[in-house]
Parts: structure tokens; sequence; C-alpha cells
């Protein structure tokens, strides 16, 4: 099974992110599963790399092809890098708040994670307390402000 690791993103937490996918492309069982690194810059380019490092650039570029019949990255010399699954590690925004996540949906591709309803709504801390205190859970008190 091919498994698409997304890592690096847009957000501030770029560098976790590289981290984190690092430990992933590392450690996942190759036996079992063929990983698939494909790097974000800070800039949204994607990028299919050789394994996962932060010159993300280094990589070929690539482009997604929006066919849910048959979605696939590509690279600028045709090249797929096809994915049976995406492991997006993506932390802060564009990458935990469902935006990813969504894109994936519509091309019917499926994903390790929470989907888009679970990753927007947690993204934002008053959302997610005022669900939980909407379901009856215990909440600190706490304060918002715009």
């Amino acid at each position: 099974m091919k498994v698409a690791i997304l890592y690096g993103g847009r957000s501030v937490e770029h560098g976790v992110s590289i981290n984190s996918a690092r430990n992933i492309f590392e450690f996942i069982d190759k036996a079992n599963f063929e990983p698939v690194p494909i790097g974000i810059t800070q800039n949204g380019q994607w990028f299919l790399t050789r394994g996962v490092s932060k010159e993300i650039e280094q990589g070929k570029r690539l482009h997604l092809q929006l066919d849910p019949s048959r979605p696939a990255f590509v690279t600028d010399d045709g090249e797929e890098a096809m994915a049976d699954i995406v492991f997006p590690v993506l932390h802060g925004t564009d990458g935990e708040d469902g935006s990813v996540q969504g894109l994936l949906k519509t091309l019917e591709l499926p994903i390790i994670g929470t989907g888009v309803l679970g990753s927007s709504m947690s993204m934002s801390k008053l959302v997610t307390k005022q669900m939980l205190q909407q379901a009856g859970l215990p909440v600190t008190r706490f304060l918002y402000k715009k």
C-alpha cells in the first residue's frame, strides 16, 4: 500500500511538521507500506521528495490531477505519484483546519486522521469548548476575546 506523507506546509509550524514526518517516514513498516513523501513549501508549492527534508524544493514539482475516478499527484515530466491513502502530517493552518482534508475528500482519496468537520471544529478552541459544554462534558472556565 502506498502512503503519501504530506509534510511542511504554509503554517508557522512548518518545521515541526518536517520533524514529525521524518519520524513517520523513518519508522513506517516498509514491509507493508511504501511511503511517498510529498513536501509543501511555505509558499504552498508541492514537491515529490526522495525522503523527508527541509530542502523540499529539491524534489520534483507536483500538480494534482483533479479526477475522482483516478486522482494522482503528477510531476512536471508526467511521472505519477499515486497513493492509496494520504497521511497529512501538517500542523496548524492549512493542515489541521480541514482545508487539506476537504481537498483530498473531493478527490475521494482516503486520509489518515480526522476528516473535514472534526479538523475544522477542533482548530477553533472556542468552538471546541462550546461543543464540549453542549455535550455536557466538563470544561475549565475560559474567556474569549475577539
